[in-house]
């Protein structure tokens, strides 16, 4: 347990070392969120509409499931985008070179239709196991043999949705490393998984486990703060303060954690295909993740 926990310290250093070293790399998962908050906003309307339809979205029209796909196809082109030039500057850093804002930029509208062609793909995907989720939830089983089915059809959709996360991991530097489209990339990212699978009992117990303890530790601090001014001040104004700080607090760690993650993907996908260890990362590390069977 000792060795998981200082694994686990260790791997978050490496990639928070990588980020203060190129600050700007916070840029891009708050635009992803602004610019995914924004789209959500814009399709409020038609997805309330969507969702309160006679029967559910299993007996929704064409045109319904046609709006859910466009944005499933939005959101998923605003945050490859953004993934796309943050991969490209971390890969930067991680060959001992540096890289602008614009340049990331620059490089991402250079892959758009890798872009485009991946974020077509995914959206498909996700309606698609959309509707597998929504014929599943629609069923109603009356006995034993009808809950069975209706809970196997339950699990198979989740195992789908798993696998699909799973297998596309690490498409993205895949698409920035490599130049590959939607399908080679999946196929690139099987193979690399394949090859890191070690690297899940890392993950697991690893950036998932410290950002637990800043979320809980962030968390119990502000809980304090507000018993605090609960006592100086009105309760409901004071409670209501603290619950718009924890609510801040948490968007943040989850951004900075997120793309944390993404530069140990990054970092990990670099070493599976070129060999050589990652500049800011050592050996124990990286081969940590590739332990054999």
């Amino acid at each position: 347990m000792d060795n998981v926990f200082s694994r686990s310290w260790t791997l978050t250093k490496l990639s928070f070392s990588v980020i203060q070293a190129d600050k700007e790399l916070l840029v891009f998962p708050f635009l992803s969120a602004f610019f995914s908050l924004a789209v959500l906003a814009a399709f409020w309307l038609p997805l309330k509409f969507f969702i309160e339809q006679p029967g559910g979205p299993g007996h929704s029209s064409l045109t319904e499931w046609g709006t859910l796909f466009l944005l499933y196809f939005i959101l998923t082109l605003c945050s490859t985008f953004f993934s796309v030039c943050a991969v490209h500057i971390i890969k930067k850093r991680l060959e001992g070179r540096s890289e602008g804002l614009s340049e990331s930029f620059a490089f991402a509208f250079s892959r758009l239709n890798l872009i485009l062609s991946w974020s077509l793909l995914s959206a498909t995907v996700s309606v698609v196991l959309r509707m597998l989720e929504s014929m599943a939830g629609n069923r109603r089983g009356s006995n034993i043999l009808g809950i069975v089915i209706d809970l196997l059809i339950s699990f198979f959709v989740m195992g789908l949705k798993l696998s699909w996360s799973i297998v596309t991991l690490f498409v993205i530097p895949a698409m920035v490393y490599k130049d590959l489209g939607p399908f080679e990339a999946i196929k690139d990212s099987t193979q690399t998984i394949k090859k890191t699978w070690g690297e899940s009992l890392v993950r697991s117990y690893g950036l998932g486990l410290v950002q637990f303890l800043f979320l809980a530790a962030g968390i119990g601090l502000l809980v304090l703060l507000g018993y605090g001014l609960s006592s100086v001040a009105d309760p409901v104004i004071g409670w209501m303060v603290i619950g718009a700080l924890i609510a801040a607090y948490i968007c943040v760690l989850l951004t900075v954690f997120s793309l944390a993650n993404t530069v140990f993907n990054t970092a990990l996908y670099a070493y599976a295909a070129t060999g050589q260890i990652p500049a800011g990362y050592n050996k124990d590390v990286m081969d940590g993740a590739f332990k054999t069977r």
